[in-house]
């Protein structure tokens, strides 16, 4: 299988997808937008993975890319009808392009948090695989705020009520982070944006917990990491 990536900064690469994809003898090729890359034939590839980022839906002047991937997704999603993973960026990219709506939160959601499988989620062909309840990376200020047609929401939590969407049958978001492996929150961090901004929302302890406790539950986040990309995987191959 052939997978294309959309990669909007250097820290926020495949890694446990990476991983999975290698494992599975599949292979892939990363659009890095931040290199500013061509975008490819996509009608080449079976399935788009569409990673994170810090930069809005909406922040087109400072991101000129946003408006050409927009459409691609677009293309890719309902035309081309192939299975599609948007992460956290990807999940409010994929809404957004199709004609929901994207908002600032009033508050951040950022750390290793719960979200709940919904209704829909627990009979979704991917997410039936789920536990009722799993922890979730969480590092985000936007959340979706308005569903595009013939979508429906999977999973969510008091915080932020759409923590993974479905468009039809085979595009897929979700909102908090299963990519994660050893050291990645790290790079993350190495950021001094990213790790001003970390130690501002919650505190030098606060900060230094977090990366802790998140690094105490990796083999968790990878679980999840395998089940999306397994079950999403499959909808190409069935």
């Amino acid at each position: 299988m052939r997978v294309l990536v959309f990669q909007h900064i250097k820290g926020e690469h495949p890694a446990a997808f990476a991983q999975l994809m290698d494992a599975h003898g599949d292979t892939y090729d990363i659009v890095r937008f931040y290199e500013d890359d061509p975008i490819p034939d996509m009608s080449d590839y079976d399935m788009l993975l569409v990673m994170g980022g810090p930069m809005d839906v909406w922040e087109i002047n400072d991101n000129p890319w946003l408006i050409s991937e927009k459409e691609a997704i677009r293309y890719w999603v309902k035309e081309l009808k192939r299975p599609y993973l948007g992460i956290c960026l990807g999940h409010q990219l994929l809404a957004d392009a199709l004609g929901g709506e994207c908002t600032l939160m009033n508050t951040a959601e950022v750390g290793l948090l719960s979200i709940d499988i919904a209704a829909a989620g627990k009979i979704d062909p991917v997410f039936q695989s789920f536990e009722t309840s799993l922890k979730c990376m969480q590092w985000h200020g936007v959340h979706v705020t308005e569903l595009p047609d013939n979508t429906v929401c999977l999973a969510a939590n008091d915080i932020c009520p759409t923590q993974a969407i479905r468009y039809g049958k085979h595009a897929y978001g979700v909102q908090f982070h299963p990519e994660l492996i050893t050291g990645l929150l790290e790079d993350w961090l190495s950021d001094s944006a990213n790790s001003d901004w970390l130690e501002g929302f919650l505190g030098k302890e606060g900060a230094q917990n977090m990366v802790a406790d998140v690094n105490t539950q990796i083999s968790t986040v990878l679980e999840t990491s395998k089940i999306l990309y397994t079950g999403i995987r499959r909808l190409a191959h069935p």
